[in-house]
């Protein structure tokens, strides 16, 4: 079992890498059709697409389902105020930096994101 949860968290976290460069590469492409606002926008929707299809396929092995699609964003609802309540405490309560804070907030979002990406993608 430990060693089966290791390997889905490497290939989560290679998953994750790969995912950010594709979803930066398409940042850069949408630059030359949109603003930077809607490009932004409209590569973060893909980028969460693309997570959802890599690691439902690839880290997790499980079958694609609607209702796992429709929860799956949960996942970045729930990271994205883990994150601004961890970086809030780090800069105003241990008074750490503004530019070193959000690497805080990575070591501590990426073991939680791995948990409830786990929790909704794997079979039961």
């Amino acid at each position: 079992m430990r060693f089966i949860l290791k390997k889905q968290f490497i290939r989560f976290a290679f998953i994750g890498l790969l995912n950010t460069g594709i979803t930066y590469a398409l940042y850069l492409v949408f630059l030359g059709f949109f603003s930077y606002q809607i490009a932004y926008a409209v590569s973060y929707i893909s980028g969460i697409i693309i997570s959802f299809f890599f690691n439902t396929s690839f880290v997790f092995r499980s079958r694609i389902s609607i209702l796992k699609f429709l929860k799956y964003p949960l996942v970045y609802v729930v990271q994205f105020i883990l994150n601004w309540i961890v970086l809030k405490i780090s800069v105003n309560y241990f008074g750490i930096h503004i530019k070193l804070a959000p690497l805080i907030v990575i070591i501590i979002s990426i073991p939680v994101t791995f948990a409830l990406t786990k929790f909704i993608l794997e079979e039961k």
